[in-house]
């Protein structure tokens, strides 16, 4: 690892940078039907339009009436999106405003195909008996495949791989608000490994075959892609602008995070994310990002040390 460092005006600036492993949302297109209720709305029917769950819709945090008595948990707000399990994954759910749930017999297809080692899928549904609810048919890059399987004895009532307490649902075409709250169902999270074999492979898609009114909601996955060494290159600082320009190497389609640290422990602080390509300073270098970050106005308070460093989101 490259740890450039130097001093200007008896402040030291040292720059550390490294890679990321963890699991992500993966996202794509494929998503058909709008099923999640939005708060906006004066009833479900006013923001959703989908009655293939039996009319059943998932209700965004905040909506009118909403009784959480019988079901704490709810689609999160609009303005987030971020449905966190109990397994502590992360999944991003799509715009409550458009199509937001993938059906039975269709595609998911990744916006940027990738190796994965794993895949989880967030599943919203309304219940049902029955075996080999769930599958998916993962399409390589190399036109093979890998088949996955999973079957639960009822969807609606069994605590098995819950993603969260019960999530609110209201049914479309019942009355007002107050009317529409139903008493809630698990979603859950379905994991799979893929084979070492298949996790050198390119994901190109993901075909669904559900059954028991279930849909999918959301994909996250590990990425074994090979990652490229995450070393700052070249580092600048002008302590009178605090301008800092970093150049590390490019991979890819990724995107970046550049992270501050006063003590090396506590990363928790950025400077700015979703770094990519579209933001390198000088395009005509093919292998390289370089980027500066005005330190003042990113709130960076410089002190006699501090310590920088690029992750891969």
């Amino acid at each position: 690892m490259m740890t450039p460092s130097f001093t200007l005006c008896a402040k030291a600036i040292f720059v550390i940078a490294i890679g990321s492993a963890s699991a992500t949302p993966i996202s794509g297109t494929g998503f058909s039907v709008d099923a999640i209720a939005e708060k906006e709305g004066a009833t479900p029917d006013d923001v959703t339009d989908y009655n293939g769950l039996a009319r059943w819709v998932f209700v965004e945090e905040g909506s009118p009436s909403l009784d959480t008595t019988t079901a704490t948990v709810t689609v999160p707000d609009s303005a987030d999106r971020t449905f966190t399990t109990n397994f502590g994954t992360e999944f991003l759910l799509q715009p409550y405003d458009q199509p937001n749930l993938i059906l039975n017999g269709e595609t998911f297809t990744l916006d940027t195909p990738g190796s994965y080692s794993d895949l989880k899928f967030l599943i919203f549904g309304i219940g049902g008996n029955g075996a080999d609810n769930f599958q998916v048919t993962v399409n390589f890059d190399d036109e093979t495949m890998a088949l996955f399987s999973f079957s639960i004895n009822d969807w609606q009532g069994s605590r098995d791989y819950n993603a969260t307490d019960k999530i609110a649902i209201a049914r479309r075409g019942a009355g007002g608000w107050a009317s529409y709250f139903g008493p809630g169902v698990f979603p859950r999270e379905i994991p799979f490994e893929l084979l070492p074999e298949d996790q050198g492979k390119v994901i190109r898609s993901i075909d669904f075959t559900l059954a028991d009114r279930l849909a999918v909601a959301a994909v996250n996955g590990t990425s074994s892609s090979p990652s490229v060494p995450l070393a700052i290159t070249d580092i600048t600082f002008d302590p009178e602008t605090q301008l800092l320009t970093l150049t590390w190497p490019k991979a890819g389609e990724a995107t970046f995070i550049a992270r501050y640290s006063p003590d090396l422990v506590n990363w928790d602080s950025d400077i700015a994310d979703g770094l990519s390509a579209a933001d390198d300073e000088n395009p005509d270098d093919a292998d390289q990002i370089t980027v500066t970050f005005d330190l003042a106005d990113a709130g960076v308070p410089i002190s006699s040390k501090l310590f920088f460093r690029v992750e891969q989101e």
